[in-house]
């Protein structure tokens, strides 16, 4: 899974994205990248999320935590839109669960300790944090779907 989130849930932040307008740069947090690495790493994590999207839906979506909305957007891209996207979305990349401590006190052990068994466990909760944001994305889909039938 990506250690990374470069909004892969948020459809209409990546139409902008695409199109190239309406872009802010948001202000730094404690948990933005410095510029210097942010954009090879945005374009390193959009280059493997646009191959998982081409050769497994599935997959990207929950290795990248991605919506099927934000998969079918990166799936139309060609590779020179995509550095370019990378480009514009580099500073909207966050680390992954920064608030969730016991996550990266979790995976700093089991790296530290070399232990296979510990590093499946942190592999299955990073799943299931995926999962989690997944279900709350596809829940609030239906929810917005219900709304405008009404």
């Amino acid at each position: 899974m990506l250690l990374v989130d470069l909004a892969f849930q948020d459809e209409r932040w990546w139409h902008h994205v695409i199109r190239g307008v309406g872009i802010s740069e948001p202000s730094a947090t404690p948990f933005s990248f410095p510029s210097k690495y942010a954009g090879e790493i945005a374009r390193e994590a959009l280059i493997v999320a646009w191959l998982a999207v081409q050769n497994s839906r599935v997959s990207a979506n929950l290795l990248f935590g991605m919506s099927e909305q934000v998969a079918d957007l990166l799936n139309e891209l060609t590779p020179c839109q995509l550095g370019k996207a990378a480009d514009r979305s580099m500073h909207a990349m966050r680390i992954r669960w920064q608030s969730r401590s016991d996550f990266w006190r979790m995976l700093l052990v089991a790296g530290k300790n070399g232990s296979a068994q510990e590093l499946c466990e942190v592999q299955l909760l990073g799943l299931q944090l995926l999962g989690g944001e997944l279900m709350g994305e596809r829940r609030a889909a239906v929810s917005r779907s219900a709304t405008s039938f009404a």
